[in-house]
């Protein structure tokens, strides 16, 4: 475990997509537009027309060393219910939970998640601290630390 404190000047960007955009993929020109080094994701609401995910398959029980991951896709009118996630060194890791009735999807978001009448996204940007994602062995994880 590692505790990461930040503390300084915070900017909020809201950002409102219009029916048939892609939100990871314009998040994605946003925080270079922005030059976003270092964010949250915290609130992310709508509707989606198409969305994609990936989850985690780790086997019974669970094996870390053999996990992959698993594509799933919706479509149709969907509740777009929540995104959140962190921005490291410019790179987003936002997870999404979606529904259309009963059904559910929530894991990572993938590109071609597709408004369907509108969406909004609310990041706080941070210049203060500078987070990067570092690969841990054996288990070969991406993990959030602290840019020295």
């Amino acid at each position: 475990m590692e505790t990461i404190k930040g503390k300084g000047s915070y900017d909020l960007i809201f950002i409102r997509f219009d029916p048939g955009e892609g939100i990871l993929e314009n998040i994605n020109k946003i925080i270079k537009e922005k030059n976003i080094k270092t964010g949250i994701v915290i609130s992310g609401i709508g509707s989606l027309s198409v969305c994609r995910i990936h989850g985690m398959n780790a086997g019974n029980p669970p094996n870390l060393l053999n996990r992959y991951k698993e594509y799933y896709e919706m479509k149709g009118a969907i509740e777009l219910s929540s995104i959140q996630g962190v921005i490291a060194n410019q790179k987003p890791h936002l997870h999404i939970v979606a529904s259309k009735g009963k059904e559910v999807l929530t894991g990572h978001m993938e590109e071609g998640c597709t408004v369907f009448s509108f969406a909004e996204v609310v990041i706080l940007k941070t210049d203060e601290i500078n987070l990067i994602r570092k690969i841990h062995y054996p288990e070969n994880i991406e993990q959030l630390t602290k840019l020295l």
